[in-house]
C-alpha cells in the first residue's frame, strides 16, 4: 500500500529523531515525535506561505489539505505540539547508538512495523488506497503490550490529553477523509453529474 506525503514526511523527521537521540531503530514514539514535529512545521510555514515558492506551497496544500482535520482534533483535545514534543524527547533521553560514516539510515523497530501494520488495517478498512496521516496517528495512540519503552502515552497522560477520546475523534473523521468514489474515473464521472 502507498503512504501519503504526510506519512512520508512523518517517517522521515521519526528517522531524523532517532539519529538525534543516538538510537538505533524507528520506534513508535520517534513515529509520534514525527507527528508532532509535522504538525509544527504546518503551523509554522502557514505563516510565511506567501514567501515561499510556488513548488513548495503546493506542497504544503498537500500536506494540510491531508493533516487538517486530525489537526483540528489534536487541538480540540488539547495537543499543544512544541510543549508535547519537547517533554517526550526529554522523557525518552539519549541511546548510546552510534552510526558508522557509511551509516546514514534508520530503520523502523519491530514494534514500528506493528503499528504500520495496524495503520494500513485501518486504512483497508476506510478503502482508502493509500496510508493516511490520521491511520498512522490512531495506530500510534493505540497501547501495545509488546512496546515497553513507549513514553508518549504517559507525556499525553501528564499533558492531560484523553488519548481514549482522541482516537476515538480522529476514529470517526477518518472515513470521512477517505471514502469516495474507487478510481479517478468514477470521481469524474460523478463530477459531471448534475
Amino acid at each position: 500500500m502507498d503512504i501519503s506525503p504526510a506519512v512520508g514526511l512523518s517517517w522521515q523527521l521519526a528517522a531524523w529523531e532517532t539519529i538525534l537521540a543516538e538510537e538505533e531503530f524507528i520506534q513508535p514514539d520517534h513515529l509520534f515525535l514525527g507527528c508532532l514535529k509535522l504538525v509544527s512545521l504546518q503551523e509554522r510555514t502557514s505563516r510565511y506561505l506567501d514567501q515561499l515558492p510556488r513548488e513548495a506551497r503546493e506542497a504544503f496544500d498537500i500536506v494540510s489539505g491531508e493533516i487538517g482535520e486530525s489537526l483540528r482534533q489534536l487541538r480540540d483535545a488539547g495537543v499543544e505540539a512544541d510543549p508535547l514534543r519537547h517533554t517526550l524527547r526529554e522523557r525518552r533521553g539519549k541511546g548510546c547508538y552510534h552510526r558508522n560514516d557509511r551509516e546514514k539510515a534508520a530503520h523502523r523497530s519491530e514494534a514500528s512495523l506493528r503499528v504500520f501494520r495496524q495503520a494500513q488495517q485501518l486504512a483497508e478498512e476506510a478503502r482508502s488506497d493509500r496510508l493516511l496521516w490520521h491511520h498512522l496517528l490512531i495506530a500510534l495512540l493505540q497501547q501495545d503490550s509488546a512496546e515497553a519503552d513507549a513514553r508518549r502515552f504517559m507525556t499525553l497522560e501528564e499533558a492531560e490529553v484523553e488519548v481514549r477520546r482522541l482516537r476515538t475523534a480522529l476514529s470517526r473523521t477518518a472515513p470521512q477523509l477517505t471514502r469516495g468514489p474507487e478510481s479517478y474515473e468514477e470521481r469524474e464521472s460523478q463530477e459531471d453529474k448534475p
